[in-house]
């Protein structure tokens, strides 16, 4: 298949979903324009997160193919141009979001080494959609006519999302019929289940099996107001619930400062380095997430960090 004319598009990211309602969240979600210095500036003291928030070391390409799935629309794929295997990390957006609106997080990521595809798809929460882009890149993989052929490890597959693509990234890792390949889960801001279920965006977060970093962050509309139990999109009892219902690997972390919209992109340092972690194995990055001294759990932009199982 050959791809669409390229291009490469400003990030927006999402904002405060379902606290104000289903049509209002798709245009809030959508006021917060941001481009690549969004991430690579973020302000921080961390070594290790000053270093993954930066561009990584591989110059990046996009293609971009027409998907079969009218939701879907087509396929936004970022790749290193050098050649050898990578990681596939596949993204579920936001409500009423499509991936031309953030592919700065793509072309981040795809800088520290990964294969990127996201899709146009506004509604994630069932996982179909992540399942649809996972299949489509795997046989880019397998496509000799195609700039991905054989650029893509099978054995190394991620999944990301925030908001509702939080509960589409959960429910990818657990309901789809290629749920197994999945091997790493990263989200960020996903709606908690109580409201998730009120939408009609069911997940079961029990049944995630392989390594999980959720984060969310304590601006009122993902934490709720101070009064309020379980209030907000994404509160800390949401992260919590999460947290003690996994049985395997998982961390859970809480971005000082930030609320709904900022945590699609603020975060993608940590995002990174998790990747490399638990797809790479690779050691300076498991030094985030691992051991006493694990550089989240000192670092002053985060707080009420958990985490379990990790190795």
């Amino acid at each position: 298949m050959k791809p669409m004319k390229k291009t490469i598009t400003t990030l927006s990211a999402v904002a405060l979903l379902g606290l104000l309602g289903l049509a209002g969240c798709q245009a809030l979600e959508q006021a917060f324009a941001v481009k690549v210095e969004k991430i690579t500036h973020v302000q921080t003291n961390a070594p290790l997160e000053k270093q993954y928030s930066q561009m990584g070391p591989y110059a990046v390409a996009v293609q971009k193919y027409p998907a079969a799935n009218k939701e879907q629309d087509y396929f936004t794929v970022y790749y290193p141009q050098t050649g050898g295997q990578y990681p596939l990390i596949v993204l579920a957006n936001g409500t009423g979001m499509k991936v031309s609106s953030y592919e700065a997080v793509l072309q981040h990521l795809a800088s520290h080494g990964f294969v990127v595809i996201g899709s146009q798809e506004g509604t994630s929460w069932t996982g179909s959609g992540v399942a649809g882009s996972l299949d489509f890149a795997l046989s880019l993989n397998q496509n000799k006519t195609s700039p991905l052929y054989q650029k893509i490890n099978p054995a190394k597959i991620g999944v990301s999302g925030h908001s509702q693509g939080g509960v589409g990234a959960i429910n990818a890792a657990t309901t789809q019929t290629n749920s197994r390949l999945i091997r790493s889960v990263y989200t960020a801001s996903t709606t908690q289940h109580r409201l998730a279920r009120d939408l009609n965006w069911d997940y079961d977060i029990s049944k995630i099996n392989v390594p999980y970093f959720e984060t969310s962050g304590t601006g009122v509309f993902d934490a709720g107001k101070p009064d309020e139990t379980a209030g907000g999109i994404a509160p800390l009892s949401s992260l919590k619930n999460n947290f003690n219902k996994i049985s395997g690997q998982a961390v859970i972390a809480q971005r000082k400062g930030e609320d709904h919209g900022a945590m699609l992109y603020v975060p993608n340092g940590y995002m990174a380095a998790w990747f490399l972690y638990t797809l790479n194995n690779d050691a300076k990055a498991k030094q985030v997430f691992v051991g006493q001294n694990a550089e989240i759990s000192k670092n002053s932009n985060w707080q009420n960090v958990q985490s379990k199982n990790l190795r």
